[in-house]
């Protein structure tokens, strides 16, 4: 995970017996909850929080997680094989 203030950025890595994590985060004051698969991160902002938080997860664009709001990140589909 990294944070540059802006934008929390997340690029799993489970170990290969894990099937998935979950964690508590706070971030410039606001507290998140994170659950994290290895083709899924679920992110919860309390509802007490104060102002939403940008996300992104797999290389993918950031995205908005409002107070009280569940955000879901997806590892995108490989391309489909030309035949």
């Amino acid at each position: 995970m990294q944070f540059d203030g802006a934008t929390v950025c997340l690029k799993p890595a489970l170990p290969k017996h894990w099937q998935s994590v979950e964690l508590p985060v706070t971030l410039r004051g606001g507290q998140y909850s994170l659950r994290v698969t290895r083709d899924e991160i679920v992110i919860t902002a309390a509802a007490g929080n104060r102002e939403a938080l940008a996300f992104a997860g797999f290389g993918g664009p950031a995205e908005l997680c409002g107070p009280g709001a569940e955000l879901r990140l997806r590892l995108a589909e490989p391309a489909a094989a030309e035949n």
